[in-house]
C-alpha cells in the first residue's frame, strides 16, 4: 500500500530532539517497507538552529533509520554553508556522509 501526497508539511517531534519542520510538494509513503519519498522543492528545518536542508528529492528508510539525498543537496547553518551533489544521514549514529563536489563554506 502507497500513500501519495501533495504539498507536504509536517512537523517531527522526537524524544530530547528540537522539532523538524518538513516540506515538499509531493511525496509518497511505502506503508509495508516504511519508506518515505519526498520530492519537489523539499525543505526541512530545525528552527531552534536557524538550519536549513534543501534538496530536490529525499528518502527515509525507517527499518534502517537512514535518510539519503540522492542528488543535490544544500545546507545552512549560522556558521556554515554545504552544497554536495549526495547525502547520506544515519540518524542512528548521527553521522553525514557527503560525495560528489562537496563545497563547505564555514
Amino acid at each position: 500500500h502507497e500513500i501519495d501526497m501533495e504539498e507536504v508539511k509536517a512537523m517531527y517531534i522526537g524524544k530530547k530532539k528540537e522539532p523538524i519542520n518538513i516540506e515538499s510538494r509531493k511525496g509518497s509513503y511505502r506503508i509495508d517497507t516504511r519508506f518515505l519519498v519526498l520530492t519537489d522543492h523539499v525543505r526541512v528545518t530545525k528552527p531552534t538552529k536557524d538550519q536549513v536542508l534543501l534538496s530536490e528529492r529525499l528518502e527515509y528508510d525507517d527499518t534502517t533509520k537512514k535518510l539519503i539525498s540522492p542528488g543535490k543537496v544544500f545546507i545552512q547553518a549560522p556558521d556554515m554553508r554545504l552544497d554536495a551533489g549526495h547525502m547520506d544521514y544515519n540518524f542512528k549514529t548521527e553521522g553525514f556522509d557527503f560525495t560528489n563536489r562537496v563545497k563547505v563554506n564555514l
